[in-house]
């Protein structure tokens, strides 16, 4: 029962009232509530944190371009570190982090993060990494940043090739290195941080330089204890995880097609095709769909694509026309759009993820590859 004034049942010393002003008055206030509600809501549809920001790294010129997915306008351009392989977004859209290959000097540590405030577009810190990060996870929870790294060490079954590089997300400082046993290509955390997926191959390296491959897959590592989970054998590309934890997909561009790996027993349960020369995978939970990036039917010829996949069928539910060498790829937190970067034209590609269409293609920098979005 909705409360009234002085806390009164209707009919039980409720004052009365006394004139025709006062009686408007008391007709104008659910008039005025809705106008209220009204105006706070246009104000909330206009704010800037509703506004959809791509972040794309520039692998080829060292900078991070921020977009405006709406209107394709830019807002800026970020000098980072030597060669941006991957970009991470804070879950709260604060903080952009961006994995730098080597640092600004090559003498120097072969590695860096960056970090952008979103607010102001700028860096604002710079996370010094001893080893080349590969690729970014963040878990806000437990207030910490991953960097798969490639270590600069033989490619053996003997020596740690890579290593998990762990430090803390608001001092930067670090925490923990753990081994990895293969030389990594790509990272995922489980949805409650308490496993990290990597991805990558261990192999020796004969007189003739010919490479021997000794493990090609996906190694678990559990954060916590620092202890290896179960292996996958197979697919050693780039991956991603269905927010369920359930399932990690994986693509094997040995063989241009997509490992569905089942993560409690770390095996495969579906193959699909996926075009010529994968390059990235998205899990879009939005549109039910997993897109791979691909040079297509033909890596000579146009059109590139993205691939579309029902997740619930591991069937192909069709393609894109994904102009020339798509490369990342993001989702746009509750819309239904889809990001693909295209790497030599230097653009971003805006476009509907249940049907492909092309809502916008925005200009941004040299080498465009990983993308990250905030709102």
């Amino acid at each position: 029962m909705s409360p009234r004034c002085h806390h009164e049942e209707p009919g039980q010393n409720a004052p009365k009232v006394r004139s025709g002003v006062e009686r408007a008055l008391r007709r104008s206030v659910p008039m005025l509530r809705t106008l209220a509600l009204i105006v706070v809501t246009a104000a909330s549809l206009d704010r800037p944190a509703n506004v959809a920001t791509a972040f794309v790294a520039n692998a080829l010129d060292g900078t991070v371009s921020v977009v405006d997915v709406r209107t394709g306008a830019s807002r800026a351009t970020v000098p980072v570190g030597c060669d941006p392989r991957d970009v991470v977004a804070h879950p709260d859209g604060s903080r952009v982090y961006v994995a730098n290959t080597c640092a600004d000097d090559l003498d120097a540590a072969p590695g860096s993060v960056s970090v952008i405030d979103t607010a102001t577009n700028a860096v604002v810190d710079t996370i010094p990494v001893p080893f080349g990060p590969i690729a970014l996870a963040i878990d806000a929870s437990r207030q910490r940043l991953y960097a798969a790294c490639l270590v600069e060490v033989p490619f053996s079954d003997e020596d740690a090739s890579g290593v998990l590089y762990v430090a803390d997300l608001e001092t930067g400082g670090p925490l923990d290195q753990l081994p990895l046993f293969l030389v990594p290509r790509d990272l995922v955390l489980s949805a409650d941080g308490s496993r990290a997926f990597v991805s990558g191959v261990v192999g020796s390296r004969d007189d003739n330089d010919v490479v021997h491959l000794s493990f090609s897959g996906v190694r678990t590592i559990g954060i916590e204890g620092g202890t290896d989970g179960p292996t996958y054998r197979g697919a050693s590309g780039p991956l991603d995880v269905h927010p369920s934890g359930q399932t990690l997909y994986v693509l094997d561009q040995a063989t241009d097609e997509l490992a569905v790996v089942d993560t409690g027993a770390m095996a495969e349960v579906a193959r699909v095709p996926v075009g010529v020369a994968p390059q990235d995978v998205l899990v879009h939970s939005r549109a039910r769909r997993v897109f791979v990036s691909s040079a297509g039917d033909n890596p000579n010829a146009l059109p590139d694509v993205v691939t579309a996949i029902d997740s619930k069928r591991n069937l192909l539910a069709g393609t894109f026309d994904a102009g020339a060498t798509p490369v990342g790829m993001a989702a746009v937190p509750r819309s239904s759009l889809l990001l693909a970067t295209n790497f030599y034209s230097g653009t971003l590609r805006v476009m509907r993820a249940r049907t492909g269409k092309l809502v916008r293609t925005i200009p941004v920098g040299a080498g465009a590859d990983a993308v990250a979005v905030v709102r």
